[in-house]
Formats: structure tokens, sequence, C-alpha cells
């Protein structure tokens, strides 16, 4: 076990943003000052979360992925083991309904950069990894806008994506 690496989702579009910067926070283990852009993006990640719960009801797990009906639910932490990596990552928003899943991450001023596209299919594929024997609905990578809440890009989680994250 003490030989695992840990690997956020999250952290793909970190490193294809700024690689020194990565290399400085993640294998130099320097702790970066907090832009005012990342203050004000956990302030609306908190906000979201906090007015989510306030109408949100209890359910199991099971019962959210084999929903009919569009069910929603926000910040699910997932992770799964990998030879030598321990992948993990949360998830901000997840739809489901009688047909599809929706994996959806909130970015300001959202762009379907490539990186961004890669950190969104992990979030896919870490879900299909803990929950693909539950259901056999399709399931699709969403950006949305975290300001208006308006969708960016979508699309089908394939096994080419899933190939494309394990490289």
């Amino acid at each position: 076990m003490e030989n695992i690496k840990y690997i956020g989702a999250s952290w793909l579009n970190e490193f294809f943003f700024c690689e020194y910067k990565f290399y400085l926070n993640k294998i130099k283990k320097i702790i970066l000052e907090a832009t005012p852009e990342m203050l004000k993006g956990t302030e609306v990640h908190e906000k979201l979360e906090l007015d989510f719960q306030k109408v949100a009801t209890p359910s199991t797990i099971d019962a959210f992925i084999e929903s009919k009906e569009l069910t929603i639910t926000r910040e699910l932490e997932l992770q799964t083991f990998l030879p030598e990596i321990l992948l993990l990552g949360r998830i901000d928003e997840i739809n489901v309904d009688s047909e599809k899943i929706l994996i959806i991450d909130d970015k300001p001023k959202a762009y379907p950069y490539d990186e961004i596209k890669s950190q969104i299919f992990t979030y896919c594929f870490l879900f299909q990894e803990n929950f693909s024997k539950k259901h056999n609905k399709k399931v699709y990578a969403v950006l949305r806008d975290r300001d208006s809440g308006i969708i960016k890009w979508q699309d089908n989680y394939s096994d080419s994506e899933k190939n494309k994250v394990l490289e």
C-alpha cells in the first residue's frame, strides 16, 4: 500500500493548464497561494452544495442510479484502484433519468478545452468503475458554465474515452 500513488481527476486539468505549477504543487509539495478566482470558485461550489442540500431528499446510491425520473446528486466523491495508483475524484453533479446518466463538471467561463474534457471523462471512468454493474444507461460527460448554468459541451462516454483515461 505504501507504494500507491494518489492521483486526483482534477489534476489532469491542472497539469495541462500549467505543467510548472503542477510540478511545484504536486511533486515538490510547495503550497501555492490561492488566487481570488480559486477562492471565489470554492465559495460558489459551497453555496451550490448548501442550496442543493436544502431541497435534496435522502436516498441510497442504488435508488439514485435506478431512478426513472430526473434525479440529481451533487459532490459525489469516488475512487478506484489501478495498478500502483489510487484514482480519486469529486463529481460536481450527476443527473440520472430512465435512459442516461450525465456526469457534470461546473467551470467558470466554461470552454471545452481538451484538458477539461479529459478531467470529465476521468469522472465518467470513476463512475463506471464504481457503478457499471448497477446500470445499463448511457453515460455522458458534460461541461456546464458554473455561473450561467448553460451546458457548453456534452459527449458520450465510450470505450475509446475509457482507453484514453487509462493511458
